[in-house]
């Protein structure tokens, strides 16, 4: 089911979505700029990881409850989550849910105790994120893959390959 690769848009809260804007906006000149097919998709997640992120990692869910617990009990403790293939493609749209890329620290809208370092480590992920959101996000994100591994080459659109880098 997975490999049918349907995409959903990702969309960050407002804050977060206003300092990568300031961000962008200090390194390209947006007015009069050819918008390329790939950037014209933009901010596209894996549909079957974010709807899994969310039920878990939304506000009041399980692991949400359990992340805020902990960091709360902590004071001054970082935040790294890691997964492997499915997993760290899970673990990637939390890192996305929870933290501002811009800052790399927890945000007051993920509901988990504000300005704590976070960062996602992901084992063989398979393609996540369309290609302007992995470079807004890759602050945060982490991924180590296998050259050969096809799986981590199939891109957001049915029936397409990427190289692996």
């Amino acid at each position: 089911a997975d490999l049918t690769c349907e995409s959903v848009p990702f969309t960050f809260d407002a804050e977060v979505q206003k300092n990568l804007d300031a961000q962008s906006g200090d390194k390209v000149e947006s007015k009069g700029r050819f918008v390329g097919a790939e950037e014209s998709h933009g901010q596209l997640c894996h549909e079957g990881m974010y709807i899994t992120a969310q039920e878990i990692g939304a506000r009041g869910r399980s692991v949400h409850r359990a992340v805020a617990s902990a960091l709360s009990s902590n004071p001054g403790y970082s935040l790294d989550i890691t997964g492997h293939s499915l997993g760290a493609g899970v673990a990637s749209v939390l890192a996305m849910m929870w933290a501002d890329p811009t800052t790399g620290l927890t945000t007051t809208s993920s509901g988990l105790p504000p300005d704590r370092r976070l960062h996602a480590y992901c084992f063989a992920v398979p393609c996540v994120t369309s290609t302007i959101l992995a470079r807004s996000v890759a602050s945060i994100i982490t991924s180590f893959t296998y050259s050969y591994d096809s799986v981590c080459c199939l891109l957001l659109e049915k029936n397409k390959f990427c190289r692996c880098i």
